[in-house]
């Protein structure tokens, strides 16, 4: 191996170790995961006590050395993930690919994060806009919180009904103002002698806030602020409709895409379509138990099989106990025969399951005879000792 090979397959690693698929995420880099989020949090707790005076003065030199030990931990991570983004998958050459990353949201916030080390290095003072670049590195727990992703790929594909309700805040707000300043600038000139004033009123009012500073004291005022607080809580339910709908939307894409890639990657469905996949996706839901859960119990009645996605399950069957893993599947001879189950199935890890209801199953059988005939071939063939579960 030479050295340009050796350097490839180090950066090959480093990439899984910093940027690895969150769902298959390795233990060291889980662990890289919470140190640089504990950093993250330590960085907020320096910034938090130095806005204490009775702290800053007592432990300046305490807090100035966390700041800078943070600050960098956080340069070295930066500078390992521009290395590793060479790695990341798209059109151009190595630097191409580190120039995207690097204009990239989350690369910029990486950036903001080591700004207060090296603008430090070059102005004489803690200027006030170095503070809050570090105020600023919470932002980079968004790298660990999926959810935020979600939000902001749900504004991002909502962002033409948000610019209406934006738009539409917008003239309610200019109109509210015009409205007041006509009607109450005599009776109160400061608060309401031009519409520029006005706007803090409108704008307190249609987010129903409320400060109370600054309230209408005229019948016709009144009347018209009413009518904006009515209205306020119209706009803002809008935009709450629009991000919840949104949010709910993303989740079930997200759920969807997760569920087909399971599904596609048993064993008993490959060879077959998209489409077939998709609508098989539809019969399956996945379950995720603990270790050492009672899945099925002999003697019960069946209605339900379940596929084995992740971890392992140990099946009751004499003389030995069975162990069940990714692929293999479980539970459906008592649906074929209708018969009580005959062996009890535990899992020994935490494993992800793939439900699938007796409904389900003659509906999945009955529209794939090339599944229906593999199932139904197994259980003629399955042993009587141990007819409840096998591998896929």
């Amino acid at each position: 191996m030479n050295d340009r090979q050796l350097a490839h397959r180090l950066r090959a690693r480093a990439h899984a170790l910093l940027e690895g698929d969150g769902a298959r995420r390795s233990r060291p880099g889980a662990a890289l995961d919470a140190a640089l989020v504990s950093l993250v949090v330590a960085s907020a707790v320096v910034v938090t006590l130095e806005s204490v005076a009775a702290v800053r003065v007592r432990h300046t030199d305490w807090l100035q050395t966390c700041e800078h030990w943070v600050a960098v931990a956080f340069c070295v991570e930066y500078v390992g993930r521009l290395w590793v983004a060479a790695e990341q998958p798209g059109p151009g050459g190595a630097w191409a690919r580190r120039a995207r990353w690097a204009t990239s949201f989350l690369g910029l916030v990486d950036l903001v994060a080591i700004a207060p080390l090296l603008l430090g290095t070059m102005l004489p003072a803690d200027l006030l806009f170095l503070r809050l670049f570090r105020v600023l590195r919470i932002v980079k727990l968004g790298r660990y919180a999926p959810a935020l992703g979600s939000i902001a790929t749900v504004i991002r594909r909502e962002r033409r009904s948000i610019y209406g309700s934006l738009l539409l805040l917008a003239v309610l707000l200019f109109v509210a103002a015009s409205v007041m300043h006509l009607i109450e600038a005599q009776a109160q000139p400061l608060a309401f002698g031009s519409i520029p004033a006005s706007m803090w009123w409108a704008m307190a009012t249609l987010t129903t806030v409320g400060y109370g500073d600054v309230t209408p004291i005229t019948p016709a005022g009144r009347l018209v602020g009413g009518l904006v607080m009515v209205l306020g809580i119209g706009v803002f339910g809008l935009w709450t409709s629009i991000l919840a709908t949104g949010y709910l939307e993303e989740h079930r894409r997200r759920g969807f895409v997760v569920s087909w890639n399971l599904v596609a990657s048993m064993p008993l469905f490959q060879g077959l379509d998209a489409a077939r996949v998709a609508r098989i996706v539809d019969l399956l839901r996945p379950e995720t138990v603990p270790p050492r859960y009672t899945v099925i119990r002999r003697g019960e009645s069946g209605d339900c099989m379940y596929f084995v996605v992740a971890g392992e399950v140990e099946v009751d069957r004499p003389p030995h106990p069975v162990r069940l893993g990714p692929g293999q599947y479980f539970g459906e001879v008592s649906l074929l025969r209708a018969a009580p189950r005959n062996a009890t199935v535990t899992s020994v890890t935490e494993c992800r399951l793939l439900r699938l209801d007796r409904t389900a199953l003659q509906r999945l059988l009955a529209s794939e005879p090339s599944i229906r005939e593999s199932v139904e071939h197994t259980a003629r063939t399955r042993a009587p000792s141990w007819d409840e579960a096998r591998p896929g």
